[in-house]
């Protein structure tokens, strides 16, 4: 397993330039091709846009890590919150209703926000809707212990949802427009002990 240096940053920050030059250079530590390297800067372009619109100010740390032709963006962070912006969270997941969630960015950015929100050592199945559980299975001891929420677990959920008559006809609209949709083989948010983590998983294609 090859991994990056640690990146520390503040969400509501544009660190957008160091985060990717570090994705840059891990790649060449890699000896990545064009094509690898391309795809893994526009995945750190897409996550840095889902962080910078993050509710209040979030310490979070990132690495790039690569094991067996697997490269993951971790996006880290603790569980704790301030008391308002928790109630004020769970009140949003409970009704499942965000005017500002746009896109299928706005629905990362929501679900990593939820996740967050839930004191360490709970439950996550009481602080969630349906619509956020899906696909709860074990992962990679290095991604995280409990998946909260993961892309391709969506994406399976809105190709079923599309053969009802009640499928809201943008569903698959909003994940084609998405370059983080279209390129990353998964994104999965989950719980590892007091941390929050978001790994945005892309398999190396051939170089």
């Amino acid at each position: 397993m090859i991994k990056s240096r640690e990146i520390h940053l503040v969400s509501t920050g544009d660190d957008t330039t160091q985060v990717l030059a570090e994705a840059m250079e891990f790649g060449r530590i890699l000896n990545l091709s064009s094509t690898n390297l391309l795809k893994i800067r526009l995945l750190t372009e897409e996550t840095m846009s889902i962080l910078r619109t993050l509710t209040g100010e979030i310490n979070l740390d990132i690495t790039f890590v690569e094991k067996d032709g697997t490269v993951m963006l971790n996006v880290e962070t603790d569980t704790f919150m301030d008391a308002t912006k928790r109630a004020d969270l769970l009140s949003l997941s409970q009704s499942g209703v965000n005017s500002s969630a746009k896109g299928i960015l706005g629905r990362i950015r929501d679900a990593f926000e939820m996740a967050f929100a839930i004191p360490a050592g709970v439950d996550v199945s009481n602080y969630t809707n349906p619509a956020m559980m899906m696909g709860v299975m074990n992962q990679p001891e290095q991604v995280m212990d409990t998946l909260y929420w993961s892309l391709a677990a969506y994406k399976d959920n809105v190709e079923q949802e599309e053969e009802k008559a009640d499928l809201s006809p943008d569903g698959w609209d909003l994940l084609e427009k998405s370059i983080i949709s279209s390129i990353a083989d998964d994104v999965q948010i989950g719980i590892r002990g007091n941390h929050v983590v978001m790994a945005v998983i892309y398999k190396l294609k051939d170089q």
